[in-house]
């Protein structure tokens, strides 16, 4: 309510993407004129990154929460795992609301020895989490940006994401696409990230893609609304 009585009040509002506009314009029956997109940025990795934790993983950045997907993630990796049981899963980020069937499916699938959840971690420790890992996973099922995706791509770290509307139009053709509703896309995914041809492509068009996504870009951006108003 509070959300819908703002947006209505707003004179001028600012969506993070074209499918956060798009959304707040189905949902909340806003005016498309009012509403500018200015894209998120990502802040710049430091010089020095330690080792925070030892690969051969994956990785996964963000609250524990149901958007994210994570019991599927879990179930893709233990299907994944059963055939290369060295490499392990790293979940990082906080406890935020029902994530009790995450940890329930890693008992179940039982793989509690091959998936870390870290809790809370400093911004060195997720820099560092990133520049190791194989590949960033992000298989959310909604999404109004991704920031993950980008803070992976700058330290040259592959992404794995969703196939929804908010990625593909931030992410282009720089990730390995899978559908969050089909636990085969995801393992094909695991196993074709570690392809040399694959992996150096997507490095590439990785570098690439983030170098577009500043702090300093978002503040152009939002300048100009305000000269502009």
């Amino acid at each position: 309510r509070w959300t819908e009585q703002s947006l209505k009040k707003a004179k001028q509002i600012v969506a993070v993407s074209v499918f956060t506009r798009d959304e707040i314009v189905k949902i909340y029956n806003i005016n498309p004129d009012k509403i500018n997109v200015v894209y998120n940025g990502v802040g710049e990795p430091p010089q020095k990154i330690i080792k925070f934790i030892n690969p051969p993983y994956f990785a996964y950045v963000g609250t524990l929460k149901p958007n994210k997907n994570l019991s599927f993630l879990i179930r893709a990796f233990a299907k994944y795992h059963s055939k290369n049981s060295k490499i392990k899963l790293i979940i990082a980020g906080k406890k935020g609301w029902l994530f009790n069937d995450i940890f329930a499916t890693v008992k179940k699938e039982k793989i509690t020895d091959s998936v870390v959840f870290t809790d809370y971690i400093t911004e060195e420790q997720k820099w560092s989490l990133y520049k190791s890992a194989i590949a960033t996973i992000i298989p959310s099922l909604y999404e109004g940006f991704g920031i993950p995706a980008i803070e992976s791509q700058k330290v040259g770290t592959p992404v794995i994401a969703s196939n929804i509307k908010v990625f593909t139009e931030i992410l282009g053709s720089s990730a390995l696409f899978i559908d969050p509703t089909n636990i085969d896309s995801l393992v094909q995914a695991l196993e074709k990230i570690q392809d040399k041809t694959t992996r150096n492509q997507l490095i590439k068009k990785s570098i690439s893609t983030s170098s577009r996504f500043t702090w300093i870009n978002s503040a152009r951006s939002l300048q100009k609304l305000f000269d502009r108003l």
